[in-house]
């Protein structure tokens, strides 16, 4: 994909999660939207949500984690 399309990805799960705050489904992708484009803020926050609303997530742990390293934040 490229900048737009990730973007209007980004757009449309950003609309789903207006819509219920609680949709992980949509955070998870907004997160791998914004981490493929190096957003690493932005994907920090929505894979802290998905661990905030089920502590359990194992692939929103490793994920956040690897955004943490890939910033060098280690």
């Amino acid at each position: 994909m490229n900048f737009e399309e990730i973007q209007e990805a980004i757009d449309a799960f950003s609309k789903a999660i207006e819509l219920d705050s609680r949709d992980v489904w949509a955070l998870k992708n907004r997160a791998c939207a914004h981490d493929s484009l190096g957003k690493n803020e932005e994907a920090l926050a929505d894979y802290t949500r998905v661990i905030d609303l089920d502590s359990k997530d194992a692939w929103a742990w490793k994920n956040r984690g690897c955004v943490y390293f890939s910033a060098g934040d280690y």
